[in-house]
């Protein structure tokens, strides 16, 4: 991609974001720039299970082109300078008076030590951790389950459901709780009490999103 086509698309993405702070600034006060780049670059350019579908052909020879060893490199540093720009445009033009925070929702899969008693296992397991989140050490104040409906996933659309509330799209988008569903308020009531007993939540304290997973039909 070319510099100026660079330039022109974050032109672009700025102005997209400056329309959503300004129209939405005083309901939103917690923004994200991207959701997952990882999925980007990996699976849209590394692998091509995900649109644009790119990738090397000895890795893939369907997909539409592309470069596995260079270009997901490349998207994540342009996804990073859009990131960039969109947060100094929010904190330079909305944030002193619409008193909201921006950041970036990064996913990652979570490491565990294959030994848990073996020192050298627990420090591979962090290091792995580190290398792709980068957030050990964060004072975890709260959770939720990004899984909490069923939606159009990327390159499933409705053909997977992993919700822990089961929408039945044939009847008016009802909505039914699973076990994993009540499983989930259980473990926050719990959470919550223990939280409030022994430990005080600190609001000043930094915050870190950690995602449990749940069972498709659980």
């Amino acid at each position: 991609m070319k510099n100026r086509e660079v330039i022109k698309q974050l032109d672009d993405y700025l102005d997209y974001v400056d329309v959503c702070f300004k129209r939405f600034g005083h309901l939103v006060k917690s923004w994200i720039t991207f959701n997952e780049p990882w999925s980007y670059s990996l699976c849209g350019y590394d692998s091509g299970l995900f649109a644009p579908g790119r990738c090397s052909s000895w890795i893939d020879s369907t997909c539409t082109g592309g470069n596995s060893s260079t270009e997901p490199y490349l998207v994540t540093h342009y996804q990073l300078l859009a990131h960039s720009a969109a947060v100094k445009l929010y904190r330079k033009k909305y944030q002193a008076f619409q008193k909201g925070k921006i950041g970036i929702t990064l996913v990652s899969t979570w490491m565990l030590p294959q030994n848990s008693s073996s020192s050298g296992d627990r420090l591979a397991a962090g290091r792995a951790l580190d290398f792709m989140l980068g957030c050990d050490g964060c004072n975890v104040v709260g959770y939720y389950a990004w899984s909490i409906l069923d939606n159009f996933e990327w390159a499933s659309g409705y053909n997977v459901r992993f919700g822990i509330y089961y929408i039945d799209f044939d009847d008016g988008l009802k909505r039914y709780s699973k076990l994993s569903a009540k499983w989930f308020a259980s473990r926050i009531r719990l959470f919550w009490l223990t939280v409030n007993r022994t430990n005080p939540i600190d609001n000043s304290s930094t915050s870190c999103d950690c995602s449990p997973g749940f069972p498709q039909n659980g």
